[in-house]
């Protein structure tokens, strides 16, 4: 594809000789812009992914889309001129693909922390008791460090988020506006701003540390389970009070299941007894298998365990779409008697 930062903030206003032409050479650089068209080949896989501790999770936009970089200077300020654009975007410097900064990604994880009842949500995810706002405190520190600013602080690294797929068509960018009133009785100038359409999948990438302190034991595992969560209940990027940033989790495409073979016997086979996984065995991924509804907030899901399977629920908030059929990959995280805990791997 073409490198989108140099034509939107190199070239964008070169050549262009007089006023009186000026609106439709903006608006031919917009519609070339936004033809932009995201293949398999542009997606570029992460040098670090063989590092111990690396972590990636999928997320998609929904609409209206996602803002990244609107505080970036863009536009010449010609009110009369309605096709230029007006606010800045984030592009990678030498790709040109649209990405999410590590630094952006860092801020908006560590934001929960500064919420009452996402402070408490995080304690309970985490196996963290919420009374202990020291060992709260102390898990914060782990992962960010104690600066707000240093990306680069905490045992935790924060990489940028880029563009793995495109819309069902395979674009990416679109234009929107937003109408700041400045009094309130004037009309507002409309801006026009570039968005990432919805739809679009971005891959978020970590490398991470587990957390261990007074018997307290938080994995690496664990830790991106709860930033694919938090990052679904922020939202990324700017104006998320309005509704842009939301994004959903991914999960494998569904494929049609093969039809079983039929199998005839002249007796039932003997019950079998089910080996479930033990306290040694936190950590292991193992293969489950969406296969129905449980109840309103739930769907049935059953993991295999080798010789036997073990069913279990997954909560619909993570699906758009229904799942049954789908394969996913499941960790073990917690032993509780008969009961077992897994989360995403």
């Amino acid at each position: 594809m073409e490198n989108l930062n140099l034509l939107f903030n190199k070239t964008y206003y070169s050549d262009m000789a007089d006023t009186e032409t000026f609106d439709k050479a903006v608006d031919e650089r917009n519609k070339a812009i936004f033809a932009t068209v995201f293949s398999a080949d542009d997606y570029a896989p992460c040098k670090l992914k063989d590092v111990p501790g690396f972590a990636s999770f999928d997320l998609k936009t929904t609409y209206p889309g996602l803002l990244v970089g609107t505080g970036y200077a863009h536009g010449l300020g010609f009110e009369k001129v309605s096709s230029d654009i007006n606010c800045g975007f984030s592009f990678d410097y030498v790709t040109g693909q649209p990405y999410v900064p590590g630094s952006s990604v860092k801020g908006i994880l560590r934001s929960a922390f500064r919420r009452t009842e996402l402070r408490e949500y995080i304690a309970d995810f985490c196996g963290i008791p919420k009374d202990r706002s020291d060992l709260i405190e102390a898990f914060e520190e782990h992962i960010f460090g104690t600066s707000a600013e240093d990306v680069g602080e905490g045992e935790d690294v924060f990489l940028d988020a880029v563009i793995k797929r495109g819309d069902a068509d395979s674009r990416i960018l679109g234009d929107d506006y937003i109408t700041p009133h400045r009094t309130p009785i004037e009309n507002p100038t409309p801006i026009r701003i570039v968005k990432v359409l919805s739809d679009v999948v971005f891959e978020f990438r970590f490398v991470l540390k587990g957390f261990e302190a007074e018997g307290i034991s938080v994995s690496a595992a664990k830790k991106r389970a709860l930033f694919l969560e938090l990052a679904q209940i922020l939202g990324i990027g700017a104006k998320t009070n309005v509704g842009y940033g939301a994004m959903s989790a991914c999960l494998p495409a569904q494929t049609e299941p093969e039809a079983p073979p039929v199998v005839r016997r002249s007796a039932p086979p003997p019950a079998q007894e089910v080996n479930l996984p033990t306290q040694a065995d936190k950590g292991t991924e193992y293969t489950a298998v969406v296969v129905g509804d449980k109840d309103k907030k739930n769907y049935k899901l059953k993991v295999n365990l080798g010789k036997a399977t073990f069913e279990g629920m997954i909560k619909k908030n993570l699906f758009s779409a229904d799942p049954s059929g789908t394969e996913i990959r499941v960790v073990l995280d917690a032993v509780e008697g008969r009961n077992r805990k897994f989360i995403l791997a």
